[in-house]
């Protein structure tokens, strides 16, 4: 049906729960959170209570402060091995005493709203993971726990989660980080996670030719002559005598030894080294983007219309990257940016790759999204100098089916990078509305080739944003 014959066409469709996949999926690096699925502290001197609503998350005079996230969200696949890097990143409210923490590895469950100091979860213990000094009040602090994470993703059953203390020789310390619950600052605990896929290895090289024969050895020398038979005696004169009977032949001499080997010819030259795989030789994961309300002067886009096309927005530079090679792109109003001038308006989102265009997409947000004229709009504008340049576009929507969610938009900002080629972005302000967080929804990347393209999907119809994140965001680098 078309719809203004049917208001819901194909929304039951688009949330059909789909297995992420990730076959065929380009050589690249990916940045994304886990999201933070409780956080409590518990206090030694107040073992009865339960502090799981707090704003803060305690640390030292008695408290432990716990934290869990959710790696289910993870693309499938996901393992220790594709782990390059795992940061827990902590938003510091206040310091009482300064000194320094360390996250301990979790033993047993616990719950936000259950955990007390008198029913607190077993940890690896104080000192067995190194301790960091604490920053100043409203800073952030970054832990290395890569390794309790490859643990995690190695064992699922095992995660439950961070218990930070006060670090080994530092007791007296006492700090207060910012909880979920906190809105007045809004800096929950973070997890950011790097993953990477390696490249595959190049054929081997040609086989070297074959050396030459060795020359050959000296003949032996000849045997001995065997001795001659005796004549047979002279017949009677006139009378021909009889022919006298033939001497037996000598023994055949002995055969010469064999001469000595020849030398083995010089080995032929190694053939070149096959090339190498796709894989960078260099991986990053850069979580910085413009403010999303710092666009003075941007170029703005009013009508972005119902299944429309926004065509030769300019780059300011030339884009080279997972099969493209372009100066401009072309918007969606359905939430896919193309590298190119190619633009659908496909609204019916799918598994990747997806079969729309045969340009490079990114699809920040592809779902059924209509501009309804008040506060929906996209602005853009190309940032820096030649070799350092950052175009970035601003993406503010809703969904055609009002009805799911009422007036909530969907905030995007794309950023595309000059030098290093990374595609990013970043979501804030998205309401706890299941599809505003993306359960009717593609999200991911794909390179040029249609349906033969490579691709990297991020969640399909499942709500992998997180209401409660001021920011969050997914990123892809191409490979070298």
């Amino acid at each position: 049906m078309s719809k203004s014959t049917n208001p819901l066409r194909a929304a039951y469709a688009r949330r059909a729960i789909t297995t992420l996949a990730l076959a065929g999926a380009a050589a690249s690096a990916l940045a994304l959170d886990a999201p933070l699925a409780a956080d409590a502290h518990v206090s030694s001197v107040q073992p009865g209570l339960n502090f799981g609503a707090l704003p803060t998350l305690n640390v030292g005079g008695g408290s432990t402060a716990l934290l869990q996230f959710d790696l289910a969200t993870l693309p499938a696949g996901s393992t220790a091995a594709k782990l390059v890097k795992a940061t827990l990143l902590l938003f510091v409210n206040r310091v009482g005493v300064p000194g320094a923490v360390e996250a301990q590895t979790v033993f047993g469950p616990w719950t936000e709203a259950g955990v007390t100091g008198a029913a607190a979860p077993t940890t690896s213990g104080l000192g067995s993971v190194p301790a960091l000094g604490v920053p100043a009040a409203g800073q952030f602090l970054a832990i290395d726990v890569t390794a309790q994470v490859k643990g995690w993703l190695t064992n699922p059953a095992s995660n439950y989660g961070l218990a930070i203390t006060p670090g080994a020789g530092y007791p007296g310390t006492t700090v207060f980080f910012d909880s979920k619950e906190n809105t007045a600052t809004g800096h929950a605990a973070r997890l950011d996670l790097t993953l990477a896929d390696q490249g595959p290895a190049g054929p081997q090289g040609v086989t070297g030719a074959t050396g030459g024969v060795g020359a050959k050895g000296a003949t032996g020398a000849q045997g001995a002559n065997g001795t001659n038979g005796t004549n047979g005696a002279a017949g009677a004169v006139g009378a021909t005598g009889a022919t006298g009977a033939r001497g037996t032949n000598g023994a055949v001499g002995a055969v010469g030894a064999k001469g000595a080997t020849g030398a083995t010819g010089p080995q032929g030259a190694t053939g070149p080294q096959g090339p190498a795989g796709p894989a960078s030789g260099i991986i990053a994961s850069v979580d910085m983007q413009f403010s999303q309300d710092d666009r003075v002067g941007w170029t703005h886009v009013e009508d972005i219309g119902d299944d429309a096309c926004t065509n030769n927005i300019p780059l300011g530079f030339t884009y080279i990257g997972f099969g493209a090679n372009t100066s401009t792109v072309s918007v969606s109003s359905n939430g896919v940016l193309f590298l190119g001038n190619s633009c659908s308006v496909a609204y019916n989102n799918t598994t990747l790759p997806a079969n729309i265009s045969q340009n490079a997409m990114l699809f920040f947000f592809w779902d059924d999204l209509r501009d309804f004229g008040t506060g929906e709009f996209l602005e853009y504008a190309t940032l820096g100098v030649a070799g350092g340049r950052v175009f970035n576009l601003y993406f503010r929507s809703r969904l055609w089916d009002s009805l799911s969610c009422g007036t909530n938009p969907i905030n995007v900002m794309v950023s595309i990078h000059e030098s290093s080629g990374l595609i990013k972005a970043t979501y804030s302000g998205m309401s706890g509305c299941a599809e505003i967080r993306g359960a009717s929804a593609t999200f991911g990347l794909q390179t040029t080739g249609g349906s033969a393209a490579k691709a990297f999907t991020v969640g399909v119809n499942s709500p992998v944003l997180d209401d409660n994140a001021s920011r969050q965001s997914m990123s892809f680098h191409p490979a070298n």
